[in-house]
């Protein structure tokens, strides 16, 4: 299948219950937006499996019903396997591909140029000036990482204030701390387990001064908020999360469905207990943040 094709079948909300195997070439950046429009044209949850085994096990179960759910499966290595049909409502996302798969399930995402990151931008922040959107892509300098957080970060406002809200934040010292932007959007790969934004973070942060409480802080609000909402699934609302309601809606259509339930609560308390530390003086600031990725992303 190719990415045209797909992407067309996206637009049209003409995408069948059929599986599809992203396989990535760079990152995993389209094949996530891509399945997130998926299961939010047909109405589903997105619900992670651990291993391709246990999704066998529940389609085959009769008395499951998984008919609101889109189930995805996350590897680096993925090594060719029969019956594809049977995988019904199923997206697969992987580096490699190993052996050969029917192309009817296959959709290999090619690297993703910077024109294209520019496009996003300008597509996906309508409201804001020419001006505007020119001086924030010169800054963004092509990562679509980066691009998709500016772009859903200001989305939150309404089309007649975004302009504003750019300009506000071009203005101020916002993208100039280079400490505090560095936090941000650290907690944020991690939150998207987007290992290349992280590596290249980690690589320079050295020279950063980034402050190890403020990022766990950041990290433990973040996740917290994560768990309110993921662990009630269909259930969470503003009211009973205990959230505001745009960064409810935010934190639901951003940062949802990257980490497994029990791992999510794993991190959380990991998080929970270093910040205590910290916050006592119980343990050293010495290679906390390696510390931390080491037993968020594992």
């Amino acid at each position: 299948m190719k990415i045209e094709d797909l992407k067309s079948q996206i637009e049209k909300k003409v995408v069948t219950d059929n599986l599809i195997i992203f396989v990535c070439s760079e990152n995993t950046f389209v094949a996530e937006q891509y399945y997130r429009q998926i299961a939010k044209d047909k109405d589903k949850e997105i619900s992670l499996v651990d291993e391709l085994s246990d999704l066998t096990t529940i389609l085959s179960n009769p008395f499951l019903d998984h008919t609101n759910d889109l189930f995805v499966y996350r590897t680096d290595k993925l090594e060719a396997f029969d019956n594809p049909d049977s995988y019904r409502n199923t997206i697969i996302v992987c580096n490699e591909l190993v052996g050969d798969m029917d192309t009817r399930y296959v959709c290999r995402v090619p690297k993703i140029d910077k024109w294209c990151v520019y496009d996003l931008l300008y597509s996906n922040l309508t409201g804001v000036s020419e001006d505007n959107l020119k001086q924030l892509a010169d800054l963004l300098d092509g990562d679509v990482f980066r691009t998709q957080q500016e772009i859903d970060r200001f989305n939150v406002f309404p089309e007649g204030e975004r302009n504003h809200a750019v300009r506000e934040a071009l203005d101020s010292n916002f993208y100039n701390d280079l400490c505090k932007l560095t936090i941000f959007d650290l907690s944020n790969a991690v939150i998207h387990k987007n290992v290349d934004s992280i590596r290249s973070i980690l690589y320079h942060i050295d020279s950063m001064d980034v402050e190890p409480l403020g990022l766990t802080k950041i990290l433990y609000n973040s996740f917290k908020s994560i768990i309110l909402i993921q662990l009630q699934g269909y259930r969470a609302t503003p009211e009973n999360t205990g959230l505001e309601a745009k960064q409810f809606y935010a934190i639901k259509k951003n940062n949802i469905g990257f980490y497994k339930h029990e791992k999510l609560v794993d991190i959380f308390c990991t998080l929970a207990k270093v910040y205590k530390q910290l916050v006592l003086g119980e343990l050293p600031m010495d290679n906390i943040i390696d510390y931390l990725m080491i037993n968020i992303l594992l």
